[in-house]
């Protein structure tokens, strides 16, 4: 596995990791806890990948762990109209998402759609598009592309940091 190149991550947030690294230790209301349900296109994620609006906190492992061939993976994935697991967000702010849960499959998409630095390799059934990059593909895919959506829960500002720090550690 290789070093994840600095211009790869996505960027990080500028809160102190010791504001997270405690367990709840008094009680908080369950009303406090407010988590959405949303439908999420995947345009909507590579724009605000490319405004720099998803960032990741600090208490998050690192991005752009997989190898390519998991990325190549994924979007294959994407491309086949296979559903992915659930993304979790937190929106507090709404001008820049956190990514509580969904980091890797983020990082591929940021490096495929925006940055545009993964080459397809070692996919199962659509082996011609083996070497491609996202502007490569054919205009059919191009429109699978557009029409992607995920699924993903918004964990929503009303919800207390520590409560949003446990959800990253029971999901």
């Amino acid at each position: 596995m290789s070093e994840p190149r600095e211009e790869d991550e996505i960027e990080m947030t500028d809160n102190e990791v010791g504001e997270y690294d405690q367990d709840i230790t008094s009680p908080f209301s369950v009303n406090d806890i407010k988590v959405t349900h949303a439908t999420v296109m995947l345009p909507t994620i590579i724009n605000r990948l490319k405004r720099k609006e998803i960032g990741i906190p600090d208490y998050q492992r690192q991005a752009d762990l997989w190898s390519n061939n998991q990325k190549s993976r994924l979007i294959e994935s994407i491309l086949l109209k296979l559903p992915l697991p659930v993304f979790y967000f937190d929106v507090s702010d709404p001008e820049k998402w956190m990514v509580i849960d969904g980091l890797q499959r983020i990082s591929t998409i940021k490096s495929f759609f925006v940055k545009q630095t993964l080459k397809l390799k070692g996919l199962e059934f659509l082996i011609e598009l083996n070497g491609k990059k996202c502007d490569d593909l054919p205009t059919n895919l191009q429109r699978t592309i557009e029409d992607t959506m995920f699924v993903a829960y918004h964990i929503e500002a009303q919800t207390p940091k520590e409560v949003r720090y446990s959800i990253f550690n029971r999901i």
